[in-house]
């Protein structure tokens, strides 16, 4: 077999990349082409590429019709930096057969730094490189570095034919944030989920550190192992509405960031597997199947990723349920997890206008609205969250009661 890998971070993947692969595979050079969103790029920096689950599913939406294409997630869920020599070496031990013809795809401004590169040449001892031509160099050019590196390292290079384009993922980010979407050369199904996804917007995590968003990227490579990169999607979403909302409200937005993205790591588990927990759960919550997998992801996050915090364990403990008495975080939680932008219920307009002005009154309507789509299913509410919504309703009460008699009357 012949097979190709082509790497990117894909920041989005635009119609120049799905270019490049119906380009591969008409050369008729390979069976078969591995596309491999990156992980932590050696030459980009940490903040200004979005999170693996994002790009890994543009990539997928796009590549959904290609027979010979498979997406691969090793380099999103391998620690440390994504250098295409680890990769290289991964797939020949691991994917191909020692029969098979190993092809890296590149664009002519990266066959014209490749000397630059991590262990070069273990790399063209390993492959043959496969060139798409790219505005900026000529043809000549492109020839004599062909021929110097030929001659030098008895590289193998081959070129393929691709039509010109000067489109960027860069480019095409900053003309989304001009509120210009529609008119990126980007596939449909990418543009609806960006558009659905709210990405590329302002971005909530910027006055984070770099370590704090390290510590995240780190948290999103762990939960890879727990759960579908769609779930790994909304706990993203999940994390920046957090943040949001902990900004908007005076809460502390790192704890709401943590906390968002951690809520459901469990949720795809077998809650089986966790005895212990299971023995200290009430018969109420035990019969509440949609929300065992608080109380289990409690644990895990302690166990697996280190969390010691008590209030982001009670955030996560209690986001599908609450406690008879929300903490801020609690509530923030319970709210993102409810209207991040990736939810498409029909009465969350209501609810997001309210989460703009009065955090309280947004989770009532949310426990209503869930309230009300239980009974419909004939289900019951835990008796926590009834609980809290008669603290929450008596707060409110209690708020506009003192507001309608003026502070200078509050004794």
């Amino acid at each position: 077999m012949k097979a190709a890998i082509y790497g990117g971070t894909f920041d989005p993947f635009h119609k120049v990349h799905r270019r490049v692969v119906k380009s591969v595979l008409k050369s008729g050079y390979v069976d078969k082409l591995y596309v491999i969103p990156a992980g932590t790029p050696p030459h980009k920096g940490k903040r200004s590429i979005s999170f693996s689950a994002y790009r890994y599913r543009m990539a997928e939406l796009a590549l959904a019709k290609f027979s010979q294409v498979e997406l691969s997630d090793y380099e999103i869920k391998e620690p440390g930096t994504s250098y295409t020599i680890k990769t290289v070496r991964y797939f020949q031990e691991n994917l191909l057969d020692e029969e098979d013809e190993l092809y890296l795809v590149m664009g002519s401004d990266s066959l014209m730094e490749i000397e630059n590169w991590k262990e070069f040449l273990s790399l063209l001892r390993q492959c043959t490189l496969l060139v798409a031509a790219r505005p900026g160099e000529t043809e000549a050019e492109l020839a004599a570095q062909k021929h110097r590196l030929e001659k030098l390292y008895q590289a193998k290079i081959l070129f393929f034919e691709m039509k010109e384009s000067d489109v960027s993922s860069t480019a095409v980010r900053k003309g989304i944030l001009e509120g210009k979407l529609d008119e990126q050369e980007v596939p449909q199904l990418v543009k609806e989920f960006i558009r659905q996804n709210g990405l590329y917007a302002e971005d909530p995590l910027e006055n984070f550190s770099e370590e704090q968003i390290l510590t995240l990227r780190d948290f999103e490579r762990q939960l890879l192992a727990l759960m579908s990169v769609n779930r790994l999607v909304h706990s993203l979403n999940v994390m920046y509405e957090a943040v949001r909302i902990a900004r908007r409200f005076g809460i502390d937005p790192w704890k709401a960031a943590v906390a968002g993205l951690l809520h459901d790591a469990a949720k795809e588990q077998d809650y089986h597997e966790f005895p212990e927990v299971l023995s200290r759960l009430d018969e109420a919550m035990l019969n509440n199947k949609p929300i065992i997998h608080g109380p289990i992801g409690a644990a895990l996050v302690m166990e697996q990723f280190g969390i010691t915090d008590p209030a982001i364990i009670d955030a996560i403990y209690h986001h599908s349920s609450l406690t008879p008495v929300p903490s801020p975080l609690e509530k923030v939680v319970y709210l993102a997890d409810k209207i991040e932008p990736g939810r498409i219920f029909a009465d969350l307009k209501p609810i997001r206008e309210m989460a703009l002005k009065d955090l309280d009154r947004a989770v009532l309507m949310t426990i209503d609205g869930s309230w009300a789509s239980i009974r419909a299913h004939g289900g019951k509410m835990h008796r926590d969250t009834l609980a809290a919504r008669v603290f929450l309703q008596r707060q409110i009460e209690e708020r506009t009661r003192l507001q309608s008699i003026g502070p200078e009357k509050v004794t």
